[in-house]
């Protein structure tokens, strides 16, 4: 099923370009958020981040149209009355929206609907950042009664940036998801890549072509190969047999 025209696939293109090439993660977030309004139209939403110590799963979050107060409370107790927890804690990666999952008659009896979700927050969906098991963030955005429950299509938006958001978390905690345990900072600062250089180094190794390279990072197949001269310049080789040399 065609669920995006041709804008708003170049569009989730822009997003994609700018999850990795926005450095800070909390301003990635912020970012994010504001561009998913236009792609995703809601109310408000949040990104959190998995706590990797401690009792509580979500961490520093980042908000649009979400008063701070709100957080707070939500930080405090609220946690504990969410009723979508275990989807969290499970690490399963998934995109939903509430009402596919939950009854009304139970949502709406609920102590954490009536004090997080009735006043303009009625509609959730909802991305689970996971990978094998654990959970690295939470990611909701959340229409009223009056605009509306979302689509099926919104969730296929939300799946096309999850493993996009999986590889930029893991970069900016140190954790390297593409070359196994060859030291993710260390080669990133020796050879000052980006993000996104470090990325496609990751695909290189994989022995992905640049075509494969260009579909999978929804780029041109020129910007691939831009890239990928910007990384063999900086590596001091000329192809991709004296990268893989000098990285293994």
């Amino acid at each position: 099923m065609q669920y995006l025209s041709e804008k708003e696939w170049i569009f989730l293109n822009e997003i994609t370009h700018m999850i990795y090439e926005t450095d800070d993660l909390d301003a990635m977030r912020e970012n994010l958020l504001d561009l998913l309004m236009v792609l995703i139209p809601n109310n408000c939403s949040s990104f959190y981040l998995a706590n990797t110590k401690g009792e509580k799963l979500l961490t520093k979050p980042v908000a649009n149209n979400i008063c701070q107060k709100d957080i707070d409370n939500y930080l405090a107790f609220g946690e504990k009355m969410d009723y979508t927890m275990p989807i969290f804690t499970s690490g399963r990666p998934i995109a939903y929206k509430e009402t596919d999952l939950f009854e009304a008659r139970f949502r709406e009896n609920t102590e954490f609907y009536s004090e997080f979700l009735s006043h303009g927050l009625e509609y959730p969906l909802a991305l689970c950042i996971a990978e094998k098991g654990v959970c690295y963030g939470a990611l909701s955005l959340y229409r009223s009664k009056k605009m509306g429950d979302f689509s099926e299509r919104d969730i296929f938006v939300l799946e096309q940036l999850h493993k996009h958001l999986i590889t930029k978390i893991k970069m900016s905690s140190g954790e390297n998801p593409l070359l196994g345990t060859t030291g993710l900072a260390i080669i990133k600062e020796k050879l000052d890549l980006t993000d996104r250089e470090l990325e496609i180094v990751g695909y290189l190794l994989d022995g992905l072509s640049n075509e494969e390279i260009a579909k999978i990072l929804f780029i041109e197949l020129g910007t691939v190969k831009k890239h990928i001269h910007n990384i063999y310049r900086k590596a001091d080789v000329k192809n991709r047999v004296q990268l893989f040399r000098m990285l293994r």
